[in-house]
């Protein structure tokens, strides 16, 4: 990606930075909104049963093969 962009370390440091820092807010912000009762409004209105269920999924496979990858590579690689 660096090399794509042609950026600096720092510059890709700082992008990344600042893209933590904007999740982070908004994190904050829509967690407040939940908080407040707009829940529905935050994960997708008119489907957000359906949103949170893809989420847990993709959590929760993620997980289940990520574990077992790691093991295997520590093994591997020692």
């Amino acid at each position: 990606m660096q090399r794509a962009l042609a950026w600096s370390k720092p510059q890709m440091m700082g992008a990344f930075t600042l893209g933590l820092a904007m999740w982070g807010a908004a994190t904050y912000a829509m967690g407040a909104a939940i908080d407040r009762g707009r829940g529905r409004q935050v994960s997708f209105p008119e489907r957000c049963a359906q949103g949170i269920t893809s989420l847990t999924l993709v959590g929760g496979f993620a997980s289940t093969l990520s574990f077992p990858a790691v093991a295997w590579l520590i093994s591997l690689f020692d």
